[in-house]
């Protein structure tokens, strides 16, 4: 789905990257379809146990809305603020960290630098790449500390693959 928000993010703050963007999304895309096909080889065989929700159980809190809407303008804000005040560096720097979060704020602000084609598009480009791939790390970091070791090598692997798949093809373009 990460690769397919990206496209998202890209249509919503800048259009002009979609065609630039399109096909390192598909290479991506594909890339995660075939892990979890991979992972479904034999999953008929098990049984998950199914855990009960209460009746009366809300479906988000709004305490929880509010601090990841204000974390998400946070990162948009904090990259855009580097962008401006220390240029490519900077934007960089900004993409770097808000990946460890969120990549799609971090997206939102980079496509925004620049247009396909402009001297400063490659720049975007690359903190982008550099985003997607903190972002990879971190999510598969994530995985082993919420769900264990066994919950980390189903997920990680698939979780990186579609990214350098779509880092490399957008890197081959």
């Amino acid at each position: 789905a990460t690769m397919a928000q990206i496209l998202v993010v890209a249509a919503t703050v800048q259009p002009q990257w979609l065609a630039r963007l399109a096909l390192p999304a598909m290479a991506g895309g594909l890339v995660a379809g075939a892990w979890g096909l991979w992972l479904l080889r034999g999953a008929g065989e098990q049984t998950a146990p199914s855990a009960a929700l209460a009746a009366d159980a809300p479906m988000f809190k709004l305490r929880d809305v509010v601090l990841i809407t204000l974390l998400l303008t946070g990162i948009q804000v904090g990259v855009r603020w580097l962008d401006r005040t220390q240029g490519d560096a900077g934007m960089l720097a900004g993409a770097l960290l808000a990946g460890l979060a969120d990549v799609h704020a971090a997206a939102a602000a980079v496509l925004m630098h620049a247009l396909p084609g402009q001297p400063a598009a490659m720049g975007v480009e690359h903190a982008l790449m550099a985003a997607l791939l903190v972002h990879a790390v971190s999510k598969s970091g994530v995985a082993w500390v919420s769900g264990g070791g066994a919950y980390a090598a189903a997920v990680a692997p698939g979780v990186l693959a579609h990214t350098v798949a779509f880092v490399g093809v957008l890197a081959l373009l």
